[in-house]
């Protein structure tokens, strides 16, 4: 067999390029589009968007590096999100798509992306490049009989179902939308552009929005009815009332469904709200993310403030330790990071040799990803050999790491 060559010219695409950009991603996710879907699909792309690998100036691999933002915290962070990681069969095992992720890296770094998110086809081969296991999601599908309200049940206020028209939706659930998700590590902050395209667009289905007594809106179901089954693409309730409310509409359907299925934070209380929990509850591993640059993701994250951290802690008014990473694919983040957290949870760090009597807490940028993220707690990590600290380090990082759920309800 004539082996792969991998002098590969890695650069962004032009809007000439896009033509085998799209053929390529139909091939590697293996459905078909018309002339026609593709033609529409090529108007909207963003050529600068995507890294090609052309190989004799042919596309050999490629992906997308979507700039999006994400809540971290309660805090607004700029995330590259990498999608369509896709490459032609003789092109592969050539190593042109590590290639592509550790230029799309530098890419975030100068464009202030300071964290990375991808769903992958395998984890085992993006922790090779630092990402790590971030998000998780819970699956429940529910029974009709066991629906935890009942389509009787009286809720104050009431529903509306919108209208498919993209502007009028966005701008009557995106407000609710972004107050759910800034409680959650990891989940977009949406524009515009991203509703119309990637949820409204891509998943179709209907929407209803519960407003309260008072009128104010509280909650929303963006579902789909089909096959005796409510399929719920979003749930998205603000207050313990809007969940109750969110759950009858879902009722209101019980003629039409044998059956609910949905996604929710690993956190969701739905247990408490019905009385019988044993239907099937599953913790389907999702998203992974990446810490892109330390020094700029430390000056962003909001720390836990004194008040928000345990009693133990909470007479440290400046809590400082000492972060010794390694990364093996974004050599900007190796070395060590004095951080000093302030009573307000405002974080200042700087590159160090020393660790100048501070506690030190060396791992690597997925060790340290899992844990800023919200997905792993430092006192785990140490427990599994992820991280390096004694007690004292591990316990102090986590009283002021915050406790931040990671949740995503898109897909890219």
């Amino acid at each position: 067999m004539e082996k792969r060559s991998t002098n590969a010219e890695i650069r962004r695409l032009t809007r000439d390029d896009l033509e085998q950009s799209m053929r390529l991603a139909e091939y590697a996710f293996q459905y078909e589009r018309t002339d026609e879907q593709r033609q529409e699909d090529i108007g909207r792309a963003v050529p600068e968007w995507r890294w090609g690998a052309f190989v004799d100036g042919r596309l050999a691999a490629q992906l997308i590096q979507y700039p999006l933002t994400v809540y971290m915290q309660g805090r607004k962070m700029g995330m590259g999100g990498i999608g369509a990681v896709s490459s032609w069969p003789e092109m592969r095992r050539g190593g042109l798509v590590a290639r592509l992720l550790v230029q799309s890296l530098r890419a975030m770094k100068e464009e202030g992306q300071a964290v990375s998110m991808l769903t992958p086809f395998s984890y085992a081969f993006y922790r090779k490049y630092g990402w790590e296991m971030a998000i998780d999601r819970k699956k429940y599908t529910v029974p009709t009989h066991l629906w935890p309200v009942s389509a009787g049940e009286r809720i104050p206020g009431g529903f509306d179902r919108l209208p498919k028209d993209a502007g009028a939706i966005i701008e009557r659930i995106g407000p609710v939308y972004e107050q759910f998700a800034a409680r959650y590590n990891g989940m977009l902050s949406r524009t515009g552009d991203w509703w119309t395209n990637h949820v409204i667009r891509r998943r179709g289905g209907e929407i209803a929005v519960y407003r309260d007594a008072s009128g104010r809106d509280l909650g929303y179901l963006h579902y789909q009815v089909k096959n005796r089954e409510v399929t719920v693409h979003e749930f998205v309730a603000l207050t313990p009332e809007a969940e109750r409310a969110l759950w009858q509409f879902i009722a209101l359907h019980d003629s039409m469904a044998e059956r609910a299925v949905l996604h929710v934070p690993v956190d969701d209380p739905l247990s408490l709200l019905g009385a019988e929990p044993r239907f099937q509850q599953e913790i389907v591993p999702y998203f992974m993310g990446r810490i892109v640059d330390v020094e700029a993701f430390l000056a962003q994250y909001r720390f836990a403030s004194l008040e928000e951290r345990p009693h133990r802690w909470a007479e440290r008014k400046d809590a400082s330790f000492v972060l010794d990473v390694e990364d093996a694919h974004a050599e900007w983040n190796n070395g060590r990071f004095a951080v000093t957290v302030d009573e307000a949870g405002r974080a200042e760090a700087v590159r160090t040799d020393e660790g100048g009597g501070r506690p030190v807490i060396r791992g690597s940028i997925q060790a340290f990803s899992a844990l800023f993220f919200g997905y792993r707690r430092a006192a785990d990590l140490r427990r599994y050999g992820k991280l390096e600290a004694d007690d004292e380090a591990a316990g102090l990082l986590d009283a002021v790491a915050g406790a931040g759920t990671p949740f995503l309800c898109d897909f890219f």
